[in-house]
């Protein structure tokens, strides 16, 4: 989120409003705040009642409401990609607590492909992966970042949750380690969902177990597999992931290539009907 509209909107001046109606048009309809039971025009009213109107203000001021609605004390953000820009998160927040989990990419990529946004193209969400994990490692002294392993916190919750709660701050009790005790006085506070969003709600509320650390498994082809393995393998040696096929043969290699050139093909397609749109003056810019 961060990057994709700081950079589509990288020419508008948020301070006019004009030009803050412009953004904010586009980016409730992509950020569906309905969905958390917040109303967008309040949020708008209080981002420009709050003074200086920038991209961080935009995000202060949704977490701050959402926390509000939610009667929460501490606010947080989790869209995965986030990941890439802490640096810019500690600009904007100095005393920002981030909590980075790591995750079998074959998980991670058999997760996504349940998911209706997700897992198009298997090698791009990997290499995504080998990036984010990079990333984040060249935060691994950093006091201001907790890393936990998924797979530590399914086999052992409470001594994860332990360390956890010492690094925020926070007081452990017993009933994070089931969120579906806590849930329902949350969940009565937003909006009501439907199709696979109240499937999604329902599986979160669901206890970490053992069992979902090796779904992948069952859910993965053996080319998807060779695909994650042959892009993402020395990074997932690296974190303690061990490999289970000798890679892609040729022919899978070629196949692979294949798919990612009419992936870009594809993409450059989109990008030059856009082009003619805006030229046209059929899209703005």
């Amino acid at each position: 989120m961060l990057d994709i509209w700081t950079h589509k909107c990288r020419r508008l001046d948020l301070s006019r409003v004009e030009d803050f109606d412009k953004f904010w048009g586009g980016f409730t309809e992509y950020a569906n705040l309905t969905q958390c039971a917040l109303d967008s025009s309040l949020v708008r009213e209080r981002i420009l009642s709050g003074g200086s109107v920038s991209f961080q203000s935009v995000l202060t001021t949704i977490l701050e409401v959402y926390a509000e609605r939610t009667g929460k004390a501490r606010y947080g953000e989790k869209t995965p990609l986030h990941a890439l820009h802490l640096d810019r998160i500690f600009e904007w927040y100095p005393g920002a607590q981030v909590i980075f989990m790591m995750r079998d990419p074959r998980a991670v990529l058999a997760s996504l492909t349940q998911v209706p946004w997700g897992a198009q193209w298997l090698d791009y969400e990997t290499r995504q992966w080998v990036r984010i994990a990079r990333f984040c490692d060249s935060f691994a002294s950093d006091q201001r970042v907790f890393r936990v392993r998924y797979e530590d916190l399914a086999e052992d919750g409470e001594r994860v949750l332990r360390r956890l709660c010492e690094f925020l701050g926070e007081d452990y009790e017993n009933s994070m380690l089931n969120a579906a005790e806590a849930a329902p006085e949350t969940s009565k506070k937003l909006a009501p969902l439907e199709g696979w969003d109240l499937e999604h709600h329902r599986k979160s509320l669901e206890p970490i177990t053992k069992e979902s650390i090796d779904k992948w498994k069952t859910m993965l082809s053996a080319y998807q597999v060779g695909v994650i393995e042959t892009i993402a393998g020395k990074e997932m040696e690296k974190h303690g992931y061990k490999r289970t096929s000798e890679g892609l043969s040729i022919g899978e290699q070629v196949r692979m290539r294949r798919d990612r050139v009419v992936r870009s093909m594809a993409h450059l397609q989109k990008r030059v009907q856009r082009r003619v749109l805006i030229f046209l003056g059929q899209a703005e810019p």
